[in-house]
């Protein structure tokens, strides 16, 4: 399934993602992010910022997401977040301004995913250019408008 969304570089050992065996770039799980939002179910539960569960007991418990950019981040509408020993943090924030939306892929930050996330979106949306180039090229993703974040500025 990886090969036809045009992940070149991910392998999935593991459904969970959890297993030390399983891989993946920046590049691809970009590309699958942006395949997963053409699921309105999946861009209404990664911006779902809690959520309530009704228990058989009868009792209720309270989830939180854990994406703090959701709480922070002004237009953050959601994506993912996760920490393994091996890997450190990862986030994957994605933000819209206007009809503009843009996304940030981290992999393997040490301590600080969402101060990391927040400046680069932050850079982002001060920069892009609009251009026609798709950065995808795999059938299954829509060719959408992108932007150029090609500048010397450095993001510190």
């Amino acid at each position: 399934r990886a090969l036809g969304l045009g992940l070149t570089d991910t392998w999935f050992a593991s459904p969970s993602g959890l297993n030390d065996n399983g891989y993946s770039t920046a590049r691809d799980v970009a590309a699958m992010t942006r395949w997963a939002y053409q699921s309105p179910t999946f861009a209404s539960i990664v911006a779902t910022k809690s959520y309530t569960v009704a228990m058989p007991s009868g009792g209720r418990i309270q989830l939180r997401n854990l994406n703090d950019l959701l709480f922070d981040y002004p237009g953050a509408i959601g994506a993912k977040t996760g920490y393994t020993l091996r890997s450190h943090w990862s986030l994957v924030g994605v933000a819209k301004r206007g009809s503009t939306r843009l996304m940030v892929v981290l992999l393997g930050d040490p301590v600080r995913p969402f101060v990391d996330g927040t400046k680069l979106l932050n850079w982002g949306f001060r920069v892009m250019r609009p251009t026609s180039t798709p950065v995808l090229r795999s059938p299954r993703l829509r060719d959408q408008p992108v932007f150029d974040l090609r500048h010397r500025e450095r993001v510190g």
